[in-house]
């Protein structure tokens, strides 16, 4: 009931937010919305290891830093579009949930604490609602290219690859009725870094981003597109996170 609740809260700030945007504000929202998606996707995933496979401190204080991060988006979202704050009143308290129950999974984690499986899924589906709610405000940007669709959507593609092949390694899938093909989302990734690594590079530094991401992604796309569990899972992850980085730099070149 009170995710219910947040669900019928954030809704309604969604709709007020959303028909007070201009293209520019828009244009900015969408990149805040889009690193708050990256942060989301990547905070579940270091969870999902922290968990499943190695209760490092190292991945505690990655999912600390996930979490300030988006904290930053949100935040940035508000300041930068006048009247932003009061929209986003049922979006705050969906990630004010996720925030507090993350934290205290991941301490419990680290402790090695057995945990309760209703709070894994519980923290699955406040991850999805966010990420749902996120995909709303982008869906109702000025008209303009379709923010999943084009490169900076390659970076949350990919990103939701890996923190899905994470929960498929661990069994984390199953918890939240997950039924993603994790081969086709490979498949997805490698024909969108085929395209845009085909493009001629206007200097050396991004020839060179270019043949980085195309031997990080070669590295890890057979146990991707394969569903290989013998691969290991931090792998997948350590090397996602290199390829949204050059990705990222390889793109702010081209704009």
């Amino acid at each position: 009931m009170p995710h219910l609740l947040l669900r019928l809260l954030g809704g309604a700030a969604l709709a007020l937010f959303c028909g007070a945007l201009g293209a520019s504000q828009g244009d900015t929202r969408s990149a805040h919305l889009r690193q708050l998606q990256l942060n989301l996707l990547g905070s579940l995933g270091d969870f999902y290891l922290l968990y499943g496979i190695d209760a490092d401190p190292a991945l505690g204080r990655s999912i600390a830093h996930h979490l300030e991060l988006a904290e930053l988006q949100l935040s940035q979202i508000e300041v930068a579009v006048p009247g932003a704050a009061a929209a986003l009143v049922g979006l705050r308290q969906q990630w004010r949930a996720y925030r507090q129950l993350l934290t205290a999974l991941s301490r419990e984690a680290q402790r090695q604490t057995t945990l309760e499986g209703r709070a894994f899924t519980e923290l699955i589906q406040l991850n999805e609602q966010l990420l749902a709610a996120c995909a709303t405000l982008q869906s109702a940007s000025p008209p303009g290219p379709d923010p999943t669709a084009g490169d900076d959507g390659l970076e949350l593609q990919l990103q939701r690859l890996a923190t899905s092949y994470i929960a498929y390694n661990i069994g984390a899938n199953s918890l939240a009725g997950d039924g993603t093909e994790i081969d086709r989302m490979a498949v997805q990734v490698d024909a969108g870094l085929a395209a845009l690594l085909a493009r001629p590079a206007q200097d050396e530094e991004q020839r060179r981003l270019q043949e980085t991401i195309r031997s990080k992604w070669r590295y890890i796309e057979p146990a991707l597109r394969h569903y290989q569990k013998s691969a290991v899972p931090s792998l997948v992850r350590h090397y996602s996170a290199r390829i949204i980085a050059d990705l990222e730099r390889l793109q702010s070149g081209t704009r």
